[in-house]
């Protein structure tokens, strides 16, 4: 672990504190999980951006890839179609 000094207004400490009584853990253990959730979610936002980038920009000229998404995806004899 690398040692930081971070500084929080006195409200945040009170929560902080509250947040890791109730949890049974340390301060820097509650720090630790939120800074990982906030990364895990810009890089979830990111990837939400990247798949929302790409809709509708082809076209299989098909006109039914919605309706026999399985059977394109999967090939008919599969199993998975009946």
């Amino acid at each position: 672990m690398v040692r930081m000094q971070v500084q929080f207004t006195e409200e945040m400490l009170h929560r902080l504190k509250q947040a890791a009584r109730k949890k049974d853990i340390s301060i820097s253990e509650v720090v630790r999980r939120c800074v990982t959730r906030a990364i895990d979610d810009v890089d979830r936002e990111e990837r939400t951006r990247r798949a929302l980038s790409v809709v509708g920009r082809f076209d299989s000229g098909s006109g039914d890839g919605a309706r026999n998404h399985d059977r394109y995806a999967f090939g008919e004899d599969d199993g998975r179609l009946r």
